[in-house]
């Protein structure tokens, strides 16, 4: 009995062996589970994100611009709405200067895609409220994008090389954007660098569906034409360029050259080949009903181009339009009477005070949107400290400026005064001098001008070793001629010239010696310069009249001034000169002289 309860010895382990074996494969079995749910959670958890990456990376287009300062350039960029039902998406982006802006105007997106040679469809109220997509199921729309550049001044080629900034006059400029910055920047600025605009395209969960990465590689620009222009101090430039508009014909289709692909154009805008869109594009499918129609023409556009219609635009000056660099100046162009007049440009700028030197840029457009950039100018003014003066032609008029050193506490070293006109502008001291700290110098100017008008004459005093600019003045000048005493017609051979004396007395009761001078030193020239004559007699001036020049007209006014020892002027004569073939058409009345 007691073999049947107990059981045998080895029968019993054999048991526990088995049941050891079950219980640890079944631990094994139970710990794979764990193992398995818990990879299956972390595949669950991180699925929406990599699903997410790996969409955005499919839906993003990658874009390259190449702009210069004032050039506009279109970037299209192809969308479908990638659900089946209408649907409104926002158009995100982030850009602090504010130059990548989304066409909304029908006409202007019209001329854009003329420009660039574009023909894929323009619809009207595309986008609503500036940033707005309505869209019908599995639409296609192109979305333009206009990136105009406003940034002007050095730009950084590379990631490794950057130009040297401009250095700027001493004295400082003259408004917020002097040189080197931006429309809305001041001063001198780093180099331009590359940089990225990613614009995104979001649902109405805020769900990203399609981006645009933008990448911006600034070019640098050139300069037309340049006007320098000097102003007295603390007051307003107000002057007309005027320009022929002959010169700007219609201008060509502005491809943007991408320097590190050779000759090679980039088009301003329009999908490349293989761009990714949101959703499946099947074959023949643009989204629209038939085929795209055609952009208009550049000449049926308003503004552009006069004449207009269908076929080529006429070659005929255009109207231009006008941008600064300087928010601080007003400019804008004067209307025409007629299309051959010339296109008058009118500035108005503040000027600092003396010594600045202020600088901007003006743009000229050729189309109210300011797409078509014909030319760039740069316009220097120099603010002066004025002079007024008034003289008469012929005879010297004085005056004197005091002139301090600019730092009271340290004396410069040989300093001396230019004039820009030298011939009838001089200054005395005329070789260098000393300027001490603390004791002004004093310059006298005499004046003694060659023609009538209002005159301006710049001084400029500079150190002699360090060529620095001490003190600038503009001489305001108002020139009168003096009152005509004598005047004569003659006749002068074209090709041999002649000789003629004309008679002078002396009035006074002392003898005299007179200076004789002309306004036309290439016409008529004198035996003696200087004349003496003793007291109440009569001496004669030899006068001699040069060849007729080919070229040049064949009638002309000269006059001779007789002035004193004072270089006052005592006569005014005026000689009318009538160049002649022969010569001996009035020989018997050569000298007809006609006392006033």
């Amino acid at each position: 009995g007691g073999s049947r309860g107990g059981g045998h010895p080895l029968s019993r382990s054999m048991e526990l062996g088995v049941d050891r074996e079950a219980t640890m494969a079944k631990a094994r079995l139970q710990m794979a589970m764990r193992g398995l749910r818990a990879a299956e959670q972390a595949r669950a958890a991180s699925k929406d994100s990599r699903l997410r990456s790996l969409l955005s990376d499919s839906v993003q287009a990658v874009r390259y611009l190449y702009p210069s300062y004032g050039s506009a350039e279109l970037v299209e960029l192809p969308f479908r709405n990638p659900y089946a039902s209408e649907h409104c998406f926002t158009v995100a982006w982030e850009d602090a200067l504010c130059q990548l802006t989304i066409v909304t105007d029908l006409t202007e997106w019209r001329a854009l895609k003329a420009r660039a040679g574009l023909n894929t469809p323009a619809e009207d109220r595309l986008v609503l409220q500036g940033h707005r997509l309505w869209l019908m199921p599995q639409e296609l729309v192109y979305i333009p994008f206009k990136f105009q550049s406003w940034q002007h001044g050095p730009v950084r080629l590379n990631a490794n090389h950057a130009p040297p900034t401009p250095a700027r006059t001493a004295g400082g400029g003259g408004g917020p954007a002097a040189w080197g910055g931006g429309d809305t920047g001041g001063g001198p600025a780093d180099p331009i660098p590359r940089r990225a605009i990613a614009v995104s395209i979001l649902n109405v969960q805020q769900e990203q569906v399609a981006s645009l990465d933008l990448r911006i590689r600034p070019q640098p620009y050139a300069i037309d034409q340049t006007f320098r222009f000097h102003q007295p101090e603390l007051e307003y430039l107000k002057t007309t360029v005027r320009v022929d508009a002959a010169r700007w014909g219609p201008r060509q289709n502005g491809l943007q050259q991408n320097p590190s692909a050779g000759s090679a154009p980039v088009l301003s805008g329009g999908p490349p080949p293989g761009l990714p869109v949101a959703g499946p594009l099947p074959l023949g499918t643009t989204g629209h009903a038939g085929h795209p129609p055609p952009p208009l023409p550049v000449s049926s556009l308003p503004g552009l181009f006069p004449g207009g219609g269908g076929g080529q635009p006429e070659i005929a000056p255009q109207p231009v339009y006008i941008r600064c660099s300087d928010p601080d100046v007003v400019a804008g162009v004067h209307e025409r009477s007629h299309p051959a007049a010339p296109v008058d440009v009118s500035l108005k700028y503040r000027c600092g005070a003396s010594p600045a030197v202020g600088r901007f840029l003006v743009l000229v457009f050729a189309d109210p949107f300011m797409h078509a950039l014909r030319e760039i100018w740069e316009v220097v003014v120099h603010s002066l400290r004025r002079i007024d003066m008034h003289a008469l032609v012929g005879q010297t008029s004085t005056a004197s400026v005091h002139v301090a050193a600019p730092d009271r506490q340290a004396s410069h070293g040989l300093t001396q005064a230019f004039s820009s006109c030298p011939s009838e502008l001089a200054i005395s001291p005329a070789g260098p001098f000393a300027l001490h700290a603390g004791g002004p110098q004093e310059l006298k100017l005499a004046l003694r001008p060659l023609g009538p008008g209002r005159r301006q004459y710049v001084i400029h005093v500079v150190e002699l070793r360090t060529h620095a600019l001490l003190a600038s003045y503009l001489v305001a000048a108002v020139n009168r001629l003096p009152a005509v005493t004598k005047s004569f017609s003659l006749s002068v051979p074209a090709a041999l010239g002649a000789n003629r004396k004309v008679s002078l007395a002396n009035p006074y009761s002392y003898g005299m010696s007179f200076t004789i001078r002309t306004d036309c030193p290439h016409l008529v020239s004198f035996k003696n310069d200087t004349l003496a004559v003793p007291a109440g007699e009569t001496r004669y001036i030899g006068i001699r009249f040069a060849p007729h020049l080919p070229g040049t007209p064949t009638a002309a006014t000269a006059r001779v001034f007789v002035n004193n020892a004072d270089d006052k002027n005592e006569e005014c004569m005026e000689l009318a000169l009538v160049y002649t073939a022969t010569g001996q058409a009035d020989a018997s009345a050569s000298l007809q002289e006609a006392r006033s």
